[in-house]
């Protein structure tokens, strides 16, 4: 039964792989404005850039210094179209994604709103390099254990916001671990809160060497839109709602709501959905009515982004 089940999720997720690539070199052909001038610029840029300044190049045109993306684009850029490259990153993140889901056990309604899902369609569209963060995020669940720091290592260096999905969904667990371990005492409890302070000590290193790009994202997104804040609070109290375990929901969902309150909703928020899309999958309440009417909205979502997109260029009409 097992087997079959995992067979069928591989099917699933080749089917997702072929129809993201197809949608993905349609909808790429029309998204050249907004965030897209300057990856597009970049791309063709790098067919001609030496190794040893990618960095600048990538500054230059995104102002990111996160270093695996650029290189990676640098590979590829003197192979093929980007728009093939991205269709490609595209349809395996979605199958890796729905692989994931499938052998979750989510609830099918809720798997086919996710998939139409807004924010979704604005990783698979303009947000580019966080798009190659939460592919490589989804592969550190997949992948064997020995494998999945160097995935997680990936997603940090690919865009550093993940971050806070990193802290968000392991720090509450661990910390648990920690306190029980603690309580139970012996070897046990000396491992647990070794491991602990070494994973806050990563994010702190990480955090330091990257806090000029930080400060820089800051004055960027730090615009408040009271319905956007609402929606990052709305995601919060359902998540809150639906969950058995609401002291430890709490605790996970903290860091992405102070983030939302210093940077301001829009890309934010998408971390929150991120951290909520963790928690109702965890705790199998994918099916819960709440949940699913809340995904229904934000597919809903999809069709004016689309819509701005063939109109535009842009999912984003401010970004005209």
């Amino acid at each position: 039964m097992r087997a079959a089940k995992k067979s069928n999720a591989i099917i699933v997720s080749a089917f997702i792989f072929i129809s993201t690539y197809i949608f993905s070199i349609w909808i790429l052909r029309y998204y050249v404005g907004g965030d897209q001038r300057y990856y597009i610029a970049l791309y063709n840029s790098l067919r001609y850039t030496p190794f040893y300044a990618i960095p600048e190049t990538q500054y230059n045109y995104t102002g990111s210094r996160e270093p695996l993306y650029g290189i990676l684009m640098w590979i590829f850029s003197g192979l093929f179209e980007k728009d093939t490259v991205i269709s490609v990153v595209n349809a395996i993140f979605m199958s890796t994604t729905s692989y994931w889901l499938l052998r979750s056990r989510v609830n099918i309604l809720f798997l086919l709103l996710i998939i139409t899902n807004y924010y979704i369609l604005v990783l698979l569209t303009s947000a580019e390099r966080l798009k190659f963060a939460y592919l490589f995020a989804v592969l550190s669940i997949v992948l064997p254990p020995a494998w999945r720091l160097a995935a997680a290592a990936c997603s940090l260096l690919s865009h550093f916001s993940v971050m806070i999905i990193f802290l968000s969904t392991s720090l509450p667990e661990r910390a648990r671990l920690a306190i029980d371990s603690l309580r139970a005492g012996g070897l046990k409890a000396l491992t647990s809160i070794a491991f602990l302070i070494v994973i806050l000590s990563s994010f702190a290193i990480f955090y330091i060497l990257s806090r000029e790009s930080y400060t820089e994202k800051i004055e960027a997104y730090q615009a408040y839109d009271v319905m956007e804040v609402a929606s990052g609070a709305l995601l919060a109290a359902v998540a809150l709602f639906v969950s058995r375990e609401r002291l430890h929901v709490l605790m996970m969902l903290t860091l992405p709501l102070i983030a939302t309150f210093v940077f301001g909703g829009g890309r934010m928020n998408m971390i929150t959905a991120t951290v909520f899309v963790y928690i109702v999958v965890r705790e199998s309440r994918t099916g819960h009515p709440l949940v699913l009417l809340l995904m229904a909205y934000l597919s809903f979502k999809s069709i004016g982004y689309i819509d701005s997109v063939l109109q535009y260029g842009t999912g984003f009409l401010a970004a005209r």
